[in-house]
C-alpha cells in the first residue's frame, strides 16, 4: 500500500477548492449638506466607495428647470453623470429657487446592475430681511421745573458756544421726554445748523443729529420733520 502524501494545514485538497475572496461592495456615501441661499448652485456632497470603472450616478427628484454642470439630462427631473465627474458636480436650481429637493440616488455598474441606492435632501432658504435697529433710550423721570431748568441752561450754553456742556444737559432733558431739548440737542451735531451759525469749532454729526430730530419728532416737535427732510438732502 502506498503511503499518502503528507498534508501542510490549510493547504487545498481536490476536495476543498480555493475560495476567492469576495471584491467590496459598491457604495454611495452621502455627505451632510447646509442650506444654500435663494438659487445658489449647490455641491453634490457624494462620494464613493470602491466603485469600478464604468460606474455611473443616476439623480431623480430635481426640480424643474434645475441642472447640474456635469453629465446630462435624463428624464423629467433626472440626471445622469459618470463617476469620474462627482467632484464638480453642482446643482444649479432654477433662479430666485427657494425649498428642499429630496433627490433619489442611484449607483450603476458599467453592466447596469444597479449597486447602491441612497437619499439626498438640499435646501435653498431665503435670506434674511436685516431689521433696522433703532437706538435705545434712557428714560429719565424729572419733574416738570427740573427740566425747563436743564433746557434753560442748554440754551444758554450754546449761546456762549459751548457745546459739550450744552449737549450733556440737552441730553438729560430729552431722555426725560422734553421735545425741545432733544430738538436742541440735534441742533448741536447738525451741520446745516451749525453752518447757517458760522460755526466751525463743534464736530457735527449726522447720524447723532438725525436721531435726536427723529427723537423730537416722535416726544411731538412741529420743527423736527423739517430738519429731517434737509438732512435727508444733504446725504444726497
Amino acid at each position: 500500500m502506498t503511503p499518502s502524501p503528507p498534508q501542510t494545514f490549510g493547504q487545498a485538497t481536490p476536495e476543498t477548492p480555493i475560495e476567492r475572496a469576495k471584491q467590496p461592495a459598491a457604495q454611495l456615501i452621502v455627505g451632510q449638506a447646509s442650506s444654500r441661499g435663494a438659487g445658489e448652485a449647490f455641491p453634490l456632497n457624494i462620494s464613493l466607495s470602491n466603485a469600478p470603472a464604468g460606474a455611473t450616478i443616476g439623480i431623480n427628484g430635481l426640480a424643474a428647470g434645475s441642472t447640474l454642470t456635469v453629465g446630462r439630462a435624463s428624464g423629467a427631473g433626472g440626471w445622469r453623470l459618470m463617476a469620474t465627474e462627482l467632484r464638480d458636480a453642482l446643482v444649479r436650481p432654477p433662479q430666485g429657487f427657494v425649498g428642499a429637493m429630496e433627490l433619489g440616488l442611484e449607483l450603476r455598474l458599467a453592466n447596469d446592475n444597479v449597486a447602491d441606492l441612497k437619499t439626498l435632501r438640499l435646501e435653498w432658504v431665503a435670506p434674511a430681511v436685516a431689521q433696522a435697529t433703532r437706538p435705545a433710550f434712557v428714560v429719565r423721570h424729572m419733574g416738570s421745573d427740573e427740566v425747563a431748568a436743564l433746557v434753560k441752561r442748554g440754551e444758554g450754553f450754546i449761546a456762549s458756544g459751548d457745546f459739550a456742556s450744552a449737549r450733556l444737559v440737552l441730553q438729560r432733558a430729552a431722555e426725560a421726554g422734553e421735545a425741545q431739548a432733544a430738538l436742541l440737542l440735534a441742533g448741536t451735531y447738525d451741520p446745516i445748523a451749525l453752518e447757517k451759525l458760522g460755526l466751525q469749532g463743534p464736530t457735527a454729526d449726522i447720524e447723532k443729529a438725525r436721531t435726536w430730530y427723529e427723537r423730537a419728532r416722535e416726544l411731538g416737535s412741529a420743527a423736527a420733520p423739517g430738519r429731517l427732510q434737509l438732512l435727508a438732502g444733504r446725504d444726497r
